[in-house]
């Protein structure tokens, strides 16, 4: 796994890890970042891996998903794309210039909002701001 890829998981790792699905998630301000424009990215690519996201249940319990996720850089567009055990798209999240939107066929909420996620995937594969 190359360094990107290990970034990513650590990010979504930890992000995962701080969140309940039950505790209403955290604030934006508690999770800080300015989103970059997909160009900002200047190859279009695609990238896939599997996720494995551990948090706390409603009564403490550790709760842990897997999935492989894909990542793609086309055009204007970055997408994160989390598949099913059959590969089926489970959910998509879309950024187009600083406007995101969210496809979810899953039957639960997502535990991590698509704002951070988004900022997990720009941190482990933009080039490095001043943020």
């Amino acid at each position: 796994m190359n360094r990107s890829a290990r970034l990513l998981t650590l990010s979504l790792l930890v992000t995962a890890a701080c969140q309940s699905p039950r505790s209403g998630g955290l604030l934006s301000a508690e999770y800080p970042g300015t989103l970059q424009p997909p160009t900002a990215l200047a190859v279009e690519a695609v990238w896939q891996q599997h996720v494995v996201a551990s948090w706390s249940g409603a009564e403490g319990e550790l709760q842990e998903r897997g999935f492989d996720a894909a990542v793609q850089r086309r055009g204007d567009a970055l997408v994160v794309v989390g598949l099913s055990p059959v590969g089926a798209v489970g959910f998509a999240i879309t950024q187009e210039a600083d406007r995101v939107s969210v496809v979810n066929h899953i039957p639960e909420q997502m535990v991590i909002p698509p704002r951070f996620i988004l900022l997990d995937v720009q941190r482990a594969f933009f080039p490095w701001s001043e943020e």
